[in-house]
């Protein structure tokens, strides 16, 4: 199965260079709020924004003044 690691070293994913991807990966902040369920997420993306990691209030796929992501963006669902 592939899983874009280059750690498997089969055909698919031998000789993929990951170093760019791993060097400009951000590193966020200790989250300051509980993790919201799915169900908060998905009334919260119906009013158009999301909770930040800190509470701030941010697009869904953006990050407060903090550099808090929104939970959405930190889960990986954006």
């Amino acid at each position: 199965m592939y899983s874009g690691d280059e750690l498997y070293g089969d055909d698919v994913t031998s000789g993929i260079d990951l170093a760019p991807i791993r060097a400009t990966r951000q590193a966020w902040p200790t989250p300051t709020t509980d993790e919201p369920d799915l169900e908060d997420l998905m009334e919260q993306d119906g009013e158009g924004g999301c909770d930040a990691s800190d509470g701030c209030w941010v697009e869904p796929d953006g990050t407060c003044e903090h550099g808090h992501p929104s939970w959405m963006l930190r889960l990986g669902l954006i």
